[in-house]
């Protein structure tokens, strides 16, 4: 009887195959490699003026969305939209 074993990528086998999931949020040497500087100051001034979008962390670090940066990056439109209300109504007045 042949066993099914999968195929190991280099990335598992130098971590003795296991996968750790990527944070939520790019990293400091992320964001230090995309804009090319270690300033605080300096990220938060490229990251205004190239237009991305981001959010400051207690210490006042800028914080940038892993899947945003990605998308970002591919060239995609983000857009953001709400549902809307009324598309629909519910409806209790046959209900006992």
């Amino acid at each position: 009887m042949q066993v099914c074993q999968p195929k190991v990528s280099a990335a598992q086998a130098i971590t003795g195959g296991v996968i750790e999931p990527l944070p939520e949020f790019l990293t400091n040497a992320e964001l230090e490699a995309l804009i090319g500087a270690k300033s605080t100051r300096k990220q938060i001034e490229w990251l205004m003026e190239s237009g991305w979008k981001f959010e400051l962390n207690a210490a006042r670090k800028p914080i940038v969305g892993r899947l945003y940066a990605r998308c970002k990056l591919a060239g995609l439109r983000l857009q953001t939209t709400t549902a809307d209300q009324s598309a629909w109504s519910l409806d209790l007045s046959k209900v006992n």
